[in-house]
């Protein structure tokens, strides 16, 4: 957490001084959304050779509002949900099942500082994670709720990077890449995650990555303006 009031300080005092260097502040609000893939990271998981990861497509959906300090850096606050999926394929000789599936709802809110420059973008920042109804399902048959092996929330780190595809000054369409990881952990161990009767010689922590394609449309409010009788501030449509 305090890597988190460090960046928020930081990025704060850094606007802070773009915004008094005279630099025109405007607002924007954006909807985003595309396919994406969640992975369980565990040590002792990816160190078992007879329990494997499988590639586990899975969605995001979101929005955001945004206030930008001239034609290059900005801030934004997101919100959204992202389908958390993750299947494993069993090769133990002895098993109760062949493929488990992961499943549950992650409702991300984060605040990014972003840089766009030469039709380009690049975004970073924290982000807080909670975690809603997951359940364990084994060969496509009932779902069981592993709520009491997570942790209710987590906080991480979002990074992403893409281009424009269209637009103009108001409405523009730009598509990227973003990749979230949960710093703090879902769950203390594997337990959940693994085979009944697997026993790892240490615990470890279980911690989410995931990569998304993003597409994401902006709409411009519009600009900050001071009249020039006073130091008040009135907001000009595009």
């Amino acid at each position: 957490m305090r890597a988190i009031t460090r960046f928020i300080l930081i990025t704060a005092l850094y606007l802070t001084t773009t915004e008094k260097s005279g630099a025109q502040t405007w607002f924007e609000v954006g909807l985003k959304g595309g396919p994406a893939t969640t992975f369980l990271l565990n040590g002792n998981l990816f160190d078992d050779v007879a329990y494997n990861h499988l590639l586990t497509p899975t969605y995001f959906v979101g929005g955001k509002i945004g206030i930008n300090f001239g034609p290059h850096n900005g801030i934004a606050i997101h919100g959204g949900m992202t389908k958390l999926r993750q299947k494993f394929e069993n090769f133990y000789e002895v098993r109760t099942f062949d493929e488990r599936l992961i499943e549950g709802n992650l409702i991300d809110i984060g605040m990014l500082y972003h840089r766009t420059k030469d039709a380009g973008y690049f975004e970073v920042g924290p982000r807080i994670s909670l975690v809603r109804n997951p359940t364990r399902i084994d060969d496509n048959g009932a779902a069981l709720d592993i709520s009491n092996s997570f942790y209710n929330s987590y906080y991480g780190l979002d990074l992403g990077f893409g281009a424009f595809l269209i637009g103009n000054d108001q409405l523009t369409l730009m598509t990227g890449f973003r990749f979230s990881y949960g710093i703090a952990q879902l769950a203390d161990n594997a337990e959940a995650l693994a085979p009944q009767g697997v026993i790892y010689e240490t615990d470890k922590s279980v911690h989410v990555l995931s990569a998304m394609l993003c597409l994401e449309l902006n709409y411009s409010l519009g600009y900050l303006v001071k009249k020039s009788c006073g130091r008040r501030a009135a907001l000009i449509s595009f």
